[in-house]
């Protein structure tokens, strides 16, 4: 059961938040959890044509009974990762952006409650094709 809201503005500058509610029940033997999520979204003009682009997914879960190796099933763990990213962006043609991305995960291993993290940098092309 997944339950959530977002709420959005925009004028100079973009912002949204929004909140989840997860309560994963089975009638098998897999872990059942609860996890809340609270996503926000901004991009905000900056002088020179740049842009600063800042996603943040964060997630909270905990299981509802202790086992000694809850196994998941695989791709389960990502649904509930925290992902924040900051990017600077600015056009370099009509229909091309190029950005710096900078990111950070903290996400589950395929074994229940263990979590790792992973830091990352990109660089970014966004091709928009011609109608």
């Amino acid at each position: 059961l997944n339950v959530g809201a977002t709420w959005s503005f925009q004028s100079a500058f973009l912002a949204q938040i929004g909140i989840e509610g997860s309560l994963n029940r089975s009638n098998s033997s897999r872990p059942e959890y609860n996890a809340v999520s609270v996503q926000a979204v901004a991009s905000i003009p900056m002088p020179m044509e740049l842009s600063l682009n800042v996603f943040a997914d964060l997630t909270a879960k905990s299981y509802l009974t202790e086992t000694g190796f809850a196994q998941l099933v695989p791709g389960e763990e990502a649904d509930n990762a925290s992902v924040v990213y900051v990017e600077v962006s600015r056009p370099l043609l009509l229909n091309l952006d190029g950005a710096i991305r900078f990111g950070w995960t903290r996400a589950e291993t395929n074994i229940g409650d263990s979590y790792f993290e992973r830091f990352g940098a990109s660089f970014l092309f966004r091709y928009r094709p011609w109608d």
